[in-house]
């Protein structure tokens, strides 16, 4: 009785980035297969014990252009093995660099066997986390298949940066982003939704949940914050009786 806690979201997308730049992900069935083999509900129960919510692309709940709903690649294990059997790499194993704190390794373990059971092998790689990880997987871009939580806010525009570790790709997508940029304001937020339904469907990451804001506050305390959504805390409202 002497605390509360609340649970909320955040602007993290807990991710399954692919190296479009390099086989077997440079070809898009390989990267669809991924989508459809992985559990994302299973994934957020072992890796953040069922907290946070699920999500179709690089948009969380506080962005005005989040859309609810299904996304284009619901959990189909026997679609994700035709797919890979069309394109000749059943059997193929992909290296998956992985940061060596809990939630990661707990997450990657549940993809790894999501991906084996539909004939996609994985060589798990735990890398010492910030210096390594980053080193390999955003400086040096060597890897295939990685996991990592991107924090920051409304960072999906990341997709049309060119320099972007992932390898990935997508005029027309980046089109419609710079028509959302330079176009009136009142078209800003449905070409923003048009954007991010566009990279979902090419599908250069899987999307595995949002990263929930869990907080421990004493029952004193009232005016917390229950959503993360910058890089600070705002504790201006707060107050204790």
């Amino acid at each position: 009785p002497e605390f509360r806690v609340t649970s909320g979201t955040t602007t993290g997308e807990m991710m399954l980035p692919m190296n479009g730049a390099v086989a077997p992900f440079d070809d898009i069935r390989v990267r669809q297969a991924v989508r459809y083999a992985v559990n994302t509900a299973d994934v957020r129960e072992i890796a953040a014990e069922g907290y946070g919510e699920d999500i179709s692309t690089m948009v969380p709940p506080s962005d005005p252009w989040f859309e609810e709903g299904p996304g284009p690649y619901p959990y189909d294990p026997e679609r994700a093995r035709a797919l890979l059997d069309e394109a000749g790499v059943i059997g193929t194993t992909v290296t998956f660099k992985v940061p060596n704190m809990p939630q990661y390794v707990r997450a990657a373990q549940a993809v790894q066997s999501d991906l084996e059971r539909v004939g996609l092998r994985t060589d798990l790689q735990i890398l010492e986390f910030p210096a390594v990880w980053l080193g390999e997987v955003i400086t040096s871009k060597n890897f295939q298949l990685a996991i990592i939580n991107h924090a920051e806010p409304r960072d999906i525009t990341k997709f049309s940066d060119p320099k972007f570790y992932m390898g990935y790709r997508n005029p027309a997508a980046d089109a419609v982003l710079a028509s959302a940029r330079s176009g009136p304001p009142e078209e800003y937020v449905p070409r923003m939704r048009e954007y991010a339904r566009m990279i979902s469907e090419d599908a250069p990451a899987d999307f595995l949940y949002v990263v929930p804001w869990i907080s421990v506050v004493s029952a004193r305390v009232s005016g917390e914050p229950t959503n993360l959504v910058s890089e600070s805390i705002d504790l201006t409202r707060v107050q204790r009786s």
